[in-house]
């Protein structure tokens, strides 16, 4: 009779990268090589990661031999998500990560990630997980008529969810989702190796995890410099000649700035109040 097109307006746009083990491996050796003398993170995060004695978040020093490999591949990973999944015309600059190094109990709440920029992106990435969240998972499947969508059923407290990171984009009920509301929230199990990347305003949590084991990840930020194209985009003339007046002045501000300091200028300001300023003698 017709035809109908499907037009999906996101609300979030998360991105899924899978590496390899040989870089997992690689950065599981930088990780242990910190545990004990890496910067604590802690004390600016809200993780609540202290059941254990070896619970824990590490700063990742990024300008290490095995730290600057991985800025350079989290860049790479960033610009990718904003050209190829939200096609914005920017650059991203990673300029943190950390470890999390999580036991049973502890766990991260709701929280979103901070930036130095108006836009900025950040992430999570799993290296090792405990076997408690594995069987739980693989027992709970197993219970599933075939064909079964492998949804998480909360019901009858499953504890299927245990360890996993929820992310929250809307409040969904149910009664929402019967009047045809998309759902606004998704659990991620954690899988070795994956890592997911999304806008930093992206509310999140990690449910904690009741068995032995650690639950290893590490988790960055990025901030995003948008090109003058993208800033410019949809701006009118007169906007666009505001634009570059101001970027002349910019420019000529630093050339004069920089002739100064060649010129030793604020050397002689400097030089000269001492100069100037009476000796105690006086």
């Amino acid at each position: 009779m017709f035809e109908m097109e499907k037009h999906v307006k996101p609300a979030v746009i998360l991105g899924k990268i899978v590496f390899d083990n040989d870089i997992v491996n690689e950065l599981i050796e930088e990780v242990e090589r910190l545990r004990d003398v890496g910067l604590d993170a802690g004390n600016k995060l809200v993780g609540q990661l202290h059941n254990n004695e070896k619970s824990k978040q590490i700063d990742i020093d990024l300008t290490s031999d095995v730290g600057k490999m991985w800025k350079k591949v989290m860049d790479s990973v960033g610009d990718k998500y904003l050209t190829d999944m939200v096609g914005r015309l920017s650059k991203s600059d990673c300029f943190e990560v950390w470890t999390n190094h999580a036991y049973a109990g502890d766990y991260n709440p709701y929280h979103t990630h901070g930036c130095n920029t108006v836009a900025g992106l950040s992430g999570f990435m799993w290296l090792s997980n405990p076997q408690s969240i594995e069987d739980k998972w693989s027992e709970w499947t197993a219970n599933l008529e075939p064909g079964s969508p492998k949804i998480p059923n909360l019901n009858n407290a499953s504890g299927v969810i245990d360890g996993w990171t929820q992310c929250i984009w809307d409040v969904t009920s149910n009664q929402d989702m019967a009047s045809l509301k998309p759902a606004g929230e998704e659990w991620f199990k954690p899988t070795v190796g994956h890592m997911w990347i999304f806008p930093n305003w992206l509310h999140h949590q990690v449910y904690p995890f009741f068995g032995e084991g650690e639950r290893l990840s590490i988790a960055m930020n990025w901030n995003v410099y948008d090109s003058d194209e993208q800033i410019l985009m949809g701006r009118s003339e007169e906007q666009k000649k505001q634009f570059y007046d101001m970027q002349d002045r910019r420019k000529k501000e630093k050339e004069v700035l920089q002739k100064a300091k060649e010129d030793g200028f604020f050397e002689k300001k400097v030089n000269g109040s001492i100069d100037n300023f009476p000796s105690e003698d006086m």
